[in-house]
């Protein structure tokens, strides 16, 4: 069975309907796309600011505890420091003439 040229290569694509011709398809997709990217940047903005607010909200709170934080350190250094020249003073009582806390 031979076949002639055309039907060869011939496109099984199927026909565009009459109620939604190609001509206005393009458009509307189009301004459907941009439409979609617009409403996606909006969105992705809004989100950079709230993270932004969150970062701010973060660093000023640990900025306000730095101080607190600060003396508890110092205070629990003082602690261990007391603790030392308690565990000094019942290892040297023996010594005659020994001071606690001098070298």
């Amino acid at each position: 069975m031979v076949r002639r040229e055309t039907e060869r290569w011939q496109c099984d694509l199927p026909k565009c309907s009459p109620n939604f011709p190609p001509t206005v398809a393009a458009p509307i997709l189009f301004s459907a796309f941009f439409l979609s990217q617009a409403i996606g940047l909006y969105q992705v903005r809004k989100f950079k600011v709230l993270l932004e607010r969150e970062r701010i909200e973060e660093a000023s709170s640990r900025q306000a505890m730095e101080p607190i934080l600060l003396a508890e350190r110092d205070r629990d250094f003082l602690k261990e420091l007391r603790k030392d020249r308690d565990w000094e003073k019942q290892l040297m009582s023996d010594v005659k003439g020994w001071e606690v806390g001098r070298l």
